[in-house]
């Protein structure tokens, strides 16, 4: 599973792609059009009880990863 966060001025899955090379390096190649929407959803963070994260939850080739903002 790859999770981080989106930055500023940038989409799920602008954000989900580049996490997906800060994880696997930037010589892996993906192609934007097979990456489906899944699901989002929010959650307390299990460390402190209080803070609220957002996960979005992509498909890319029967492999699931997550981005939180």
């Amino acid at each position: 599973m790859i999770g981080g966060s989106v930055e500023k001025g940038e989409t799920t899955l602008q954000a989900a792609i580049r996490e997906c090379h800060e994880e696997l390096g930037e010589n892996a190649i993906f192609d934007e059009n097979n990456f489906e929407f899944v699901m989002d959803f929010q959650e307390i963070a299990t460390s402190d009880q209080t803070t609220k994260i957002h996960f979005y939850v992509f498909k890319y080739n029967d492999s699931f990863f997550l981005v939180t903002i």
